[in-house]
């Protein structure tokens, strides 16, 4: 394995040297590698579970980073679902207040259920200002939702 490694880390073409590694790479890299060739002698890495040793703290370094990425990628995602959720919110409420082509018909009417939508879309989305100017800044309705 350590001969594989180094193959890797110097390159196509080239011929595989710790000196050439130790140019390219840190030297703590090139020590793993180098105890990775002496396998068969004291001091070299004898199985995986003194490889893995060696390797723990960069191990454990990329976990973390893949574990703090994966926590923004769910943020995001929890994002796009607030978004899609207010979406959803807006397009029923805008489906079931004052639809014109339902005016005649008595049984669809702005009472009951109906009402309290209305009432609820009102307090949303028509607020004013302390001075009485309607809202225009909609972070707020945003953040009803997400609180």
């Amino acid at each position: 394995m350590g001969r594989l490694l180094l193959a890797l880390a110097c390159g196509p073409g080239a011929v595989p040297s710790l000196e050439l590694c130790a140019m390219q790479f840190s030297p703590e890299l090139t020590r793993t590698l180098g105890t990775m060739l002496e396998a068969g002698a004291p001091g070299g890495v004898q199985d995986v579970r003194q490889l893995s040793g060696l390797l723990a703290e960069h191990m454990w370094r990329e976990l973390d980073a893949a574990h703090s990425y994966n926590d923004v990628l769910q943020h995001d995602l929890s994002l796009e679902l607030e978004n899609g959720r207010l979406m959803r919110l807006m397009v029923k409420l805008g489906m079931i207040c004052e639809r014109m082509d339902q005016a005649t018909d008595p049984s669809w009417s702005e009472t009951g259920d109906r009402y309290l939508i209305k009432l609820f879309r009102d307090w949303v989305f028509h607020r004013t200002t302390d001075t009485g100017a309607p809202e225009m800044d909609w972070g707020y309705v945003v953040e009803l939702w997400t609180e």
